[in-house]
């Protein structure tokens, strides 16, 4: 029983990982360049809110990566346990 509540956390925290990965290199991707007919204050705020976006993306993919692999490593130790 703990075992498949583990197998399935660590399942959806990997596909969260892979979520959070792609919003964040596309966040990191989307351009920074200043349009010719922009306002510099409206570009100021979108590089700002850009980075931001990258920033709490970066963070929860990491978060996320973190929940993956120490579940992957409670799977490992039950099933070192139960077949030992």
């Amino acid at each position: 029983m703990l075992l498949t509540i583990v197998i399935i956390g660590c399942i959806g925290s990997a596909l969260a990982t892979t979520l959070a990965f792609f919003l964040y290199v596309r966040a990191r991707m989307t351009s920074r360049e200043e349009d010719a007919d922009s306002d510099p204050d409206q570009h100021a705020r979108r590089i700002v809110d850009l980075d931001r976006k990258e920033q709490v993306y970066q963070s929860l993919h990491f978060i996320t990566l973190f929940a993956f692999v120490t579940l992957g490593v409670i799977i490992l130790v039950i099933l070192s346990n139960r077949y030992n």
